[in-house]
């Protein structure tokens, strides 16, 4: 009895942690465009009010060497800006500051009063944009992954955008 006292306890703990668990789930169609990463450990999605009218942007344009990404909820702004020589290509890119790649995070934050603080990278709070794979053929679409530290400049909190990914359809 004893034993299988420990047995229940032990499926209850493990089926409270995986259950607590913020995955990062890429939706089942593969038609959809997403955005999805953690911000300091938190699962952020876009979607549901945003900063912006849309929840998630993307727009390259100049011969295809400037990329801009962009992805809010009612809370978090988080973006991409890149400035390229040659067109986009399948290969890793610094963000570091713009040009010729900037990471890019607002948030807005309610403790009764409202105030919302713009972070982004530097020289020492740095990131990567990673794209695995481009197509310019219609429906033009890319995908790859992010990660970078950004950094407000005013109080120098440090904010980690983490486990980024995306696919995205791109507007030309």
């Amino acid at each position: 009895m004893h034993n299988y006292i420990i047995r229940i306890c032990s499926f209850l703990l493990l089926t409270a942690l995986l259950g607590s668990c913020d995955p990062l789930v890429e939706p089942s169609c593969s038609s959809c465009d997403f955005l999805l990463c953690r911000i300091n450990g938190k699962a952020f999605k876009p979607g549901g009010g945003s900063f912006k009218s849309n929840s998630l942007s993307v727009l390259l344009t100049d011969n295809d060497t400037k990329l801009s990404i962009g992805a809010s909820n009612p809370d978090f702004f988080i973006g991409v800006s890149l400035l390229t020589n040659s067109p986009l290509q399948v290969v890793r890119y610094p963000l570091v500051n713009y040009p010729p790649g900037r990471g890019l995070m607002s948030y807005r934050h309610v403790d009764g009063s409202f105030q919302s603080r713009d972070f982004g990278t530097t020289a020492a709070h740095s990131g990567c944009l990673d794209i695995s794979r481009i197509d310019y053929n219609p429906p033009a679409t890319m995908e790859g992954t992010f990660e970078y530290d950004v950094v407000d400049s005013l109080s120098q909190e440090v904010a980690r955008v983490t486990q980024g990914k995306f696919r995205l359809f791109l507007h030309r």
